[in-house]
C-alpha cells in the first residue's frame, strides 16, 4: 500500500456534491493508495479550525473548489490563508484550484494550477460532470506521484589517503571470498609488477576454488592454501605505494567502495566447500518411537534397512547433481530424504543448506524475507540450525559444516547488501517535492530482524551488520530520527520505531565485536572503521545535497526542502557523535560535531566546507526584545537549533567554553541578522523604483518594511551599544523620510496609517519606543520632521491634484485643511497656516465665505463630513498671529472675490442690448444690485457701487423706468419691478447715501476688524 496521502478539501457548502464525487473518483483512480481526505462539512464547528490547522500541517495537497461562493464564508478565507502560509514554509506542500462553476479565480490562487481549465469548469454544458471529475482525478494523481526525480552525481570528493584504503581493504580479507578485494585492487593498480602479482594470485585462488569443487582437496588443505593467499594479499595491501596506482585512484576507489558511481552488480557468491567424506548412514530418525508400540525398528525410532538404502542412494544422487551444478535436482533428492525419512544427519542438512541457497539465490531469499513472510529465509535458518544441532550431537557429523555455515551467512549478507544497494532512497536528498511515497523503509525495518536472524541462526558475520549500523546512524537511505529532545542535560535522539535507536545500534556493534572476541585490537579497528565509514558517507551526502540544490537553482526550480534535508543531516551527525564520540588523535578533522556546526554556524569553525554553505538558511534569530533564540523556520521542523548548538559546544569545550563562545556566536548572528534586514529593505527600495508592471505592490512593500522595522528594533535590544544606527533607521522610516508613509493626521490628531494597523503594526507607538532610547533625536525635531513631511509629501500633492470647483472633492480639501491645522499644532510652522489662509481667502480651489444681503460674512453653503466653519478658522488664525492674518485683509479679499463673481455674472448673463433682456434678466440684475450693496457694506469701497449706480441711473443694460404710451420715458418704476419689490429710485437714493457715508462706514469696519482703535 502506498501513502498515506493527505488531501485537504476547501469547499463551499453549495459545492459539497462535487467534493464527494471527486473523492470517489480519487479512490478509484488510486487503488491500493491510502488517502486521508479532509472535508469540513463533517466537522464540529467548535473545534473546526484547530483540527483543520493540525491536518494542514501534514497535508501534501490543498484543493480549493472555486465557485462564485467560495470566499463567502470566513472559514474558507481562513483555510486559504492558512494554506498559503504552509506553502511558504514547506516546499512539499502543493495547492490546486478545481473550477467547479464559472467564476473568477481569487487573487490568492493566481499562479497555482487550475483544473479542468481556466475557463472549463466541472459543471460545463455539453460535458458530463463525471468526465470532468475524471480529468481532475488524473491531475491530482499526477501531482501526488509524478514528483521530479533527484539527479544522481558521481563527483563525490572524500579525503582518503593510502592508509584509509588499507584500513578498508584489510577487513575484506576476513571474507570467505576474496573477489571484492581483487576487483578493487585491479581497478586502482597501474604498476605492471603489481598487476602481474594480482592476476597470478587471483588465478591461483580461482584454481583453489575449482579444486575444492572437483573434490581434489580436503578442507584442511583448502584453508591452509587460502590462508597463504590471504597473507599474500595482505602483504600487497600493506606495501601499496602511490606511484603504483593510477592517477585517479582516489576517484575510482571511492566510486567502487561506496557505490557512488552506479548500482553494484550482484557479486559472485563465495563457493561452498562440498563435503568429500563418505556418506555416514544415520541410525535413528528425527522423532523417537511411539510409547506403548511394538518393539519394531520403526517403533523405537531406528532406520530400517530400506530407509538407510534410500538415504544413501538419495545423497549420492544429490552429490552428483551438485557436481554438474543441477542444484534443483540436488535439493529435490535431499528434500525427499528429509520428508520421507527425516533422519538425524548433519550431512543431510548441510546438503539441504547448500542446495537451497544455490537453487534460490541469496537476493531472492532476502527479498522474500524483506517483502513477504520470509519463508525462504526460515528454510535457510532451519537447515543451518539442524546442521549445527546434529553436528554438536555427533549425528553423522561433517567436517565442513562450520565452514559452510559461515559461507551461507556471507552469501546471505552479500544478498542483503545487493538488495539494499538496489533501493534508490536517500532521506537527505528526497525531501520537499522530491519526497518518495514508495519508500522501502518498511523493508529496512525487516532488514534489521533478518540480519540478526542470519547472525544468530546461521553464523556470525559482519557485512550486513556494518550496513545496518551505517543505516541506523544516518549514513544510509532512510531517516530513523524523528526528533531531538533533552533529558538530564543530555541530547536524546528519539525514533518513531518500535525499538530504541541507540540501544539497537549498540547491540549491533556488540554483535560485530563478538565475532572478533579475544582480539582487542581487531575490535577497536572494527569500531574505528564503522565510525570512519559513517563520517565519509555523511560527507558524501553533504556533497550530493549541495550539487542537487545547485542544479535546481541553475534550472530555477526548487524541489528540495533544504531545511528538512539539513536538519536530518545534523541529526545524523548528532547520532554519530552519540554512538562513536569524537575522532581519534590521528583523525581530528573527522568530527561529526564539526559537520553539524558547519551548517548551523559556519562562522564558528575555521575554514568551513564550502558545500555546507546555504546562505539563505537561518537557524538563529532575535525576538522582539532582542533575546537570542532559534529561528522560526527551524522551530517549524521541531528542531531547537539554539539548544542543540549549546550542547554541541559544551560537548567540545564544556560549559566554560560555551560562556566564552556564546557572545561571539551572538555577534555573528547579529551581523547576519542586520545583513538580511538590509537586503530585505533594499529589495523594497528596488521594487518601488519601478513605474511599470515590475513595481512592487504597496501591500507587499508595507509588509516587508514592517518586518524590517521590527527586526531593527530587535537588533537594538540585542546590542544596545551598537544599536543607535538601527534606531536611526526606524525613526527615519516612520517619520516619512523612507519609502512609505506610516503616520497621518486623522485629521485632528496624529495617528498610525490604517494600512499599518491592519497588519498589527502601531507606527506611533514604535516611534515613541525608538525615541526613548535614541541619542540623536529629540521629540521637537521629530515633530518638525513629521509635520513638514506630511505637509510636503501628503497634503500638497493631494491639494494640487484637486480640480477647481469640483464639489465632490470639497470634503477631501476640508480634510487637508484640518490636517494642516493639526500639523501646525504638532510643529508651529507658519507655512501650514499660510496654506489654510490662502485657500480660505484667495479661494484657489473653492469658495468658502459669502456675504449676505445685510453685509455680513457667512459660510458658503456646502456639505462635508467634518462640519468645517471657515469663519471660525480664520478667526483662529487671526488670534494666532494678528499681524500676519488681519481681519481687514480677509474682508478685502472676500469682498473682492464676491465683487468679481457678481461682475462676471452681470457681464455673462445680462445682454448689452437692453431689448434682449426680459424678466429673468431683470431678476438677476436686481439680485446683483442688492448683493453689490451688501459687498459695499461689508467692505466700503467705491468700486463696489459703480455697477449699481451706473445700472440704476439708466446707463446700464436694464430699463428700470416705465414708458408713457410705450414711447416716452417716465420716472415711474417698470411694471416688472413690482414682482421683486424693487424701487429703482429708492435703490439709487440708497446707493448715493452709502457713497456719502463711505468714510463713516469704512471707519466702523476698520474699528470692527481692529485696524484702528475706536
Amino acid at each position: 500500500m502506498q501513502g498515506p496521502f493527505r488531501i485537504y478539501f476547501s469547499v463551499d457548502k453549495q459545492d459539497i456534491t462535487f467534493a464527494e464525487q471527486l473523492e470517489r473518483h480519487l479512490r478509484q483512480a488510486m487503488p491500493g493508495t491510502e488517502l486521508l481526505i479532509w472535508n469540513g462539512s463533517h466537522q464540529v464547528p467548535e473545534t473546526y479550525r484547530k483540527q483543520a490547522a493540525q491536518f494542514l500541517e501534514k497535508t501534501q495537497l490543498f484543493i480549493a473548489f472555486v465557485s462564485v461562493h467560495y470566499e463567502d464564508t470566513s472559514n474558507a478565507r481562513w483555510e486559504l490563508q492558512q494554506a498559503l502560509d504552509v506553502y511558504n514554509r514547506r516546499s512539499s506542500f502543493r495547492i490546486l484550484s478545481v473550477l467547479t462553476r464559472s467564476a473568477f479565480i481569487p487573487n490568492a490562487l493566481q499562479g497555482f494550477p487550475i483544473t479542468p481549465g481556466d475557463h472549463d469548469p466541472v459543471e460545463q454544458s455539453g460535458l458530463s460532470v463525471d468526465r470532468q471529475l475524471v480529468r481532475v482525478a488524473e491531475t491530482v494523481r499526477a501531482m501526488l506521484f509524478n514528483a521530479p526525480k533527484a539527479p544522481k552525481y558521481s563527483k563525490v570528493k572524500l579525503s582518503l589517503d593510502l592508509s584509509d584504503v588499507r584500513e578498508r581493504l584489510l577487513p575484506l580479507l576476513d571474507r570467505v571470498d576474496f573477489k571484492p578485494v581483487f576487483d578493487l585492487l585491479k581497478a586502482i593498480a597501474y604498476d605492471a609488477a603489481l598487476l602481474k602479482s594480482l592476476f597470478e594470485a587471483e588465478d591461483a585462488f580461482t584454481n583453489l576454488i575449482q579444486q575444492s569443487r572437483g573434490l581434489k582437496t580436503n578442507l584442511e588443505e583448502f584453508l591452509a592454501k587460502k590462508e597463504q593467499y590471504r597473507t599474500q594479499l595482505q602483504n600487497i595491501i600493506q606495501y601499496l605505494q602511490a606511484d603504483e596506482l593510477v592517477p585517479a585512484w582516489e576517484r575510482i576507489f571511492i566510486d567502487h567502495y561506496y557505490n557512488f558511481q552506479k548500482a553494484p552488480e550482484p557479486a559472485v557468491a563465495p563457493y561452498f566447500f562440498i563435503p568429500t567424506e563418505h556418506i555416514a548412514i544415520p541410525e535413528t530418525l528425527h522423532l523417537p518411537g511411539a510409547q506403548g508400540a511394538a518393539l519394531s525398528a520403526e517403533a523405537i525410532g531406528l532406520l530400517s534397512y530400506q530407509q538407510k538404502q534410500d538415504f544413501r542412494r538419495s545423497l549420492l544422487l544429490a552429490q552428483d547433481a551438485i557436481a554438474i551444478e543441477n542444484f534443483a535436482r540436488a535439493y529435490a533428492h535431499c528434500e525427499h530424504v528429509r520428508t520421507h525419512i527425516d533422519p538425524e544427519s548433519a550431512q543431510l542438512y548441510e546438503y539441504l543448506l547448500i542446495t537451497y541457497i544455490y537453487n534460490n539465490k541469496s537476493e531472492q531469499i532476502i527479498t522474500d524475507a524483506l517483502r513477504a513472510e520470509g519463508r525462504m529465509l526460515n528454510h535457510t535458518t532451519l537447515y543451518s540450525g539442524r546442521l549445527q544441532r546434529y553436528q554438536e550431537a555427533g549425528d553423522c557429523p561433517t567436517s565442513t559444516g562450520t565452514y559452510n555455515r559461515r559461507v551461507a551467512a556471507e552469501i546471505l549478507s552479500d544478498g542483503m547488501r545487493n538488495v539494499y544497494e538496489s533501493w534508490q532512497d536517500d532521506y537527505i536528498l528526497d525531501t520537499g517535492k522530491r519526497t518518495n511515497p514508495n519508500t522501502h523503509q518498511q523493508e529496512a525495518r525487516n532488514f534489521i530482524e533478518a540480519a540478526q536472524l542470519v547472525y544468530r541462526a546461521v553464523h556470525p558475520m559482519r557485512g550486513a551488520l556494518r550496513i545496518l549500523i551505517n543505516e541506523l546512524c544516518g549514513g544510509g537511505k532512510f531517516n530513523w530520527v524523528s526528533r531531538v529532545v533533552f533529558a538530564a542535560d543530555e541530547i536524546r535522539l528519539l525514533s518513531n520505531e518500535r525499538f530504541d535507536l541507540e540501544s539497537q545500534i549498540t547491540e549491533l556493534i556488540a554483535l560485530i565485536e563478538v565475532v572478533d572476541a579475544g582480539f582487542p585490537e581487531k575490535q577497536a579497528q572494527q569500531r574505528l572503521l564503522l565510525r570512519e565509514n559513517l563520517y565519509f558517507n555523511l560527507l558524501a551526502k553533504r556533497q550530493l545535497l549541495a550539487a542537487q540544490v545547485a542544479e535546481e537553482q541553475r534550472n530555477n526550480q526548487q524541489f528540495t526542502d533544504i531545511y528538512a534535508s539539513v536538519i536530518r543531516f545534523m541529526q545524523a551527525c548528532l547520532l554519530g557523535h552519540q554512538m562513536f564520540g569524537e575522532a581519534s588523535q590521528n583523525n581530528k578533522d573527522q568530527s561529526f560535531l564539526r559537520l553539524a556546526l558547519e551548517y548551523l554556524l559556519p562562522d564558528l569553525v575555521i575554514d568551513p566546507d564550502p558545500v555546507a554553505l546555504f546562505p539563505h538558511l537561518r537557524w538563529f534569530d532575535f525576538d522582539a526584545k532582542g533575546n537570542f533564540v532559534a529561528h522560526d523556520d527551524s522551530r517549524s521542523y521541531q528542531f531547537e537549533a539554539l539548544a542543540i548548538l549549546e550542547k554541541i559546544v559544551q560537548a567540545h569545550a564544556g560549559k566554560a567554553g560555551w560562556m566564552q563562545v556564546a557572545p561571539n556566536i551572538k555577534s555573528a548572528v547579529y551581523h547576519q541578522f542586520n545583513a538580511d534586514t538590509e537586503a530585505l529593505y533594499e529589495s523594497v527600495k528596488t521594487g518601488l523604483k519601478w513605474t511599470d508592471i515590475r513595481r512592487m505592490h504597496p501591500v507587499d512593500a508595507r509588509k516587508k518594511i514592517i518586518t524590517c522595522l521590527q527586526r531593527w528594533m530587535s537588533a537594538y535590544y540585542a546590542f544596545p551599544e551598537l544599536g543607535q544606527p538601527m534606531l536611526d533607521r526606524i525613526i527615519t522610516e516612520i517619520v516619512g523620510l523612507g519609502q512609505m508613509n506610516w503616520l497621518f493626521h486623522d485629521p485632528y490628531e496624529l495617528a498610525t496609517h490604517p494600512d499599518s494597523l491592519a497588519y498589527g503594526f502601531d507606527a506611533r507607538a514604535k516611534l515613541k519606543e525608538a525615541l526613548r532610547f535614541s541619542q540623536h533625536h529629540t521629540e521637537a525635531s521629530l515633530r518638525q520632521t513629521i509635520a513638514q513631511h506630511l505637509f510636503e509629501a501628503r497634503i500638497l500633492p493631494a491639494y494640487n491634484a484637486i480640480e477647481k470647483n469640483q464639489e465632490t472633492q470639497r470634503t477631501l480639501l476640508v480634510r487637508l485643511l484640518l490636517e494642516c491645522l493639526t500639523g501646525y499644532r504638532l510643529h508651529a510652522d507658519s507655512a501650514m497656516l499660510d496654506f489654510v489662509y490662502r485657500e480660505l481667502t484667495e479661494e484657489i480651489k473653492f469658495r468658502w465665505i459669502d456675504i449676505d444681503l445685510k453685509g455680513h460674512a457667512c459660510a458658503w453653503p456646502f456639505q462635508d463630513d467634518y462640519q468645517f466653519d471657515p469663519l471660525n478658522v480664520l478667526e483662529l488664525l487671526h488670534q494666532q498671529n494678528p499681524e500676519r492674518y488681519r481681519r481687514y485683509e480677509v474682508r478685502e479679499r472676500i469682498a473682492q472675490h464676491r465683487y468679481r463673481d457678481l461682475s462676471t455674472q452681470y457681464l455673462h448673463e445680462i445682454s448689452e442690448y437692453s431689448k434682449e433682456n426680459r424678466r429673468p434678466e431683470r431678476e438677476i440684475a436686481i439680485g446683483i444690485v442688492r448683493r453689490m450693496k451688501a459687498v459695499f457694506r461689508y467692505c466700503p469701497k467705491e468700486i463696489y457701487l459703480e455697477l449699481p449706480y451706473r445700472e440704476l441711473s439708466g446707463k446700464g443694460r436694464i430699463r428700470w423706468y416705465g414708458m408713457a404710451l410705450g414711447l416716452l420715458p417716465t420716472r415711474e418704476n417698470h411694471f416688472e419691478n413690482q414682482f421683486y419689490d424693487f424701487d429703482y429710485r429708492y435703490e439709487l437714493f440708497e446707493c448715493k447715501k452709502l457713497m456719502s457715508k463711505q468714510f463713516e462706514l469704512l471707519r466702523a469696519v476698520m474699528i470692527e476688524t481692529g485696524e484702528i482703535e475706536a
